[in-house]
């Protein structure tokens, strides 16, 4: 009789085995040290990370491929929920429209943005202002002209850092037109031997008032 209890007892399934059983299983991201994005830091146990000094990751999809849409470089750390980073911009450059799934802020440290926002257009986020675009509506980032643009990114892990540009037909940045005729007058110079150009200064204007459209 006790080893048809023994036996009994190995069969049973106790409300406890049948709860743990029913739990999901944490992403594999969260379990271990890997990391949503490749080449982003893992907050693991807490502590203090020198965002200047950390190797930047592409932000705006690979160079080459038709989901390039940006040139933003970041430097990210990942904790259990969250991903927050420091971007670099470019002077007149910046991203073509795109979506991500998870919501998004930047807050900039240096410089000026002009991003759009759904039916939102041009609007100037300046040093020291946020600018949050909603989960799965298109939106755009864009350094203006007069200098190089540093800004403080958070998002949700819920999908990585880069998102999916809306036209896929064609790969790479968006520059500004100021950009873009310097550029070709950099390529003209080279082609004729005379040198690339010297990098233009742009005329320094007064910080924009947050919201402002361009």
């Amino acid at each position: 009789m006790a080893a048809k209890k023994r036996s009994s007892s190995r069969g049973t399934k106790t409300p406890s085995t049948l709860k743990k059983r029913g739990q999901p299983r944490a992403s594999a991201a969260a379990k271990s040290n890997s990391t949503v994005n490749a080449g982003a830091r893992k907050g693991g146990k807490g502590g203090v990370f020198n965002l200047y000094d950390m190797k930047r990751i592409a932000a705006g999809g690979n160079a080459g491929s038709s989901l390039h849409y940006a040139n933003t470089r970041a430097a990210l750390v990942e904790g259990k929920h969250v991903q927050v980073g420091l971007a670099f911009e470019k002077r007149g450059c910046g991203a073509r429209p795109h979506t991500h799934p998870n919501e998004q802020f930047n807050f900039v440290v240096k410089g000026t943005l002009k991003v759009d926002v759904g039916d939102k257009k041009g609007l100037l986020v300046p040093a020291g202002s946020v600018a949050y675009f909603p989960a799965n509506v298109v939106h755009r980032s864009i350094a203006t002209p007069e200098e190089d643009v540093v800004f403080f990114v958070v998002k949700d892990l819920s999908h990585g850092i880069s998102g999916t540009p809306v036209d896929q037909r064609h790969s790479g940045a968006h520059f500004e037109p100021e950009v873009r005729a310097a550029h070709a007058q950099g390529a003209a110079r080279k082609s004729a031997g005379t040198g690339t150009i010297p990098r233009s200064k742009s005329p320094k204007s007064a910080q924009p008032r947050a919201g402002r459209r361009a």
